[in-house]
C-alpha cells in the first residue's frame, strides 16, 4: 500500500497534469479498492475454548515414551496435525517427530499426503538414527501407544542381481 502511494505521488502528475481532480478521485477509488480487498468475512479461527481443552485432555505419556508423534489423521486441514503435536510435546515435554518450522528437512516427509504416514515416520526415524523410544498419541481417542512401524517388505530380487549404486550401463 505504501508503495502505491508513493508511485501514484510522483507518477499521477506526470500523467495529468492539469487534471488535479481527477487524480483525487481515481487515487480515492484506487485507496478504496485496496481497503476493499483485505476484508474477509468468513471465519477463519479456530474454536479457541475447544482447541483449549482438547489439549487440556492429553494424559500424560507412558514413561517408557522418549519422544512421540500423533496419529495420521488430519482431517482438520493441512498443518492441525503438526500444531497439535506442538502444543502437546509442550504440555506433557517430549520431544515430537511432528512440527512445523516453515521447512522440511531432507527426507522428512511426514506432511506429505502422498506418502505413507507410518512409513515416513520410519524412515525418518532411521534417517537421524534415532534411538528414543517413540510413541503414537492417537487424538480421537487420547491414547498413547508404542509407534511399531512395520518394516518394509523384503525385495524378492536376489542381493547379487540388485543394483549397486556405482553400476553403470557398459559401453563396449
Amino acid at each position: 500500500m505504501t508503495g502505491l502511494a508513493v508511485l501514484l505521488q510522483h507518477a499521477w502528475p506526470a500523467v495529468w497534469p492539469q487534471r488535479a481532480g481527477a487524480r483525487v478521485a481515481v487515487t480515492s477509488l484506487i485507496v478504496a479498492f485496496c481497503l476493499l480487498e483485505q476484508l474477509n468475512l468468513r471465519d477463519g479461527s479456530l474454536p479457541r475454548r475447544a482447541e483449549l481443552d482438547r489439549l487440556a485432555a492429553v494424559t500424560p505419556p507412558p514413561a517408557r515414551c522418549e519422544a512421540f508423534l500423533v496419529d495420521a489423521r488430519d482431517d482438520q486441514g493441512y498443518g492441525v496435525r503438526e500444531f497439535d503435536a506442538m502444543w502437546i510435546s509442550l504440555r506433557v515435554g517430549l520431544p515430537t517427530i511432528n512440527g512445523n518450522s516453515g521447512w522440511s528437512p531432507p527426507g522428512w516427509q511426514l506432511a506429505d499426503p502422498d506418502t505413507d504416514y507410518d512409513d515416513a515416520a520410519r524412515r525418518w526415524i532411521e534417517q537421524t538414527h534415532m534411538t528414543k523410544h517413540v510413541c503414537r498419541y492417537q487424538r480421537d481417542t487420547r491414547a498413547w501407544s508404542d509407534f511399531e512401524p512395520q518394516a518394509p517388505a523384503p525385495s524378492l530380487i536376489p542381493p547379487a542381481l540388485q543394483p549397486t549404486a556405482d553400476a553403470a550401463p557398459r559401453s563396449e
